[in-house]
């Protein structure tokens, strides 16, 4: 048997396919949109923010549809951040 018709292409998995969301942080009349990994945690994001806006990651509270989302460990989708969602930021610079 011949090895060249036997030859694979690697394919993506949909899991290896990087998929982004967009949204807007909000801290005071200061409105960003960021766009990050939908596998991305709400602790990466904040990471994001603190680098960002200059706000240590411990003075930093984040809302989302009225929910302070805590888990650092959450994805951003778990968290229930989609496209276009708005996050409030609550910290002191």
């Amino acid at each position: 048997m011949s090895d060249s018709g036997d030859a694979t292409v690697p394919v993506a998995s949909s899991d290896e396919i990087l998929q982004t969301i967009e949204f807007v942080i909000a801290l005071g009349r200061h409105n960003e949109i960021i766009t990050r990994p939908v596998n991305s945690t709400i602790g990466d994001l904040r990471a994001d923010i603190e680098a960002r806006l200059s706000v240590p990651t411990g003075q930093l509270k984040l809302l989302c549809v009225g929910k302070t989302l805590k888990d650092d460990s959450a994805s951003l989708i778990q968290a229930g951040i989609r496209k276009g969602s708005k996050i409030l930021l609550l910290g002191t610079k």
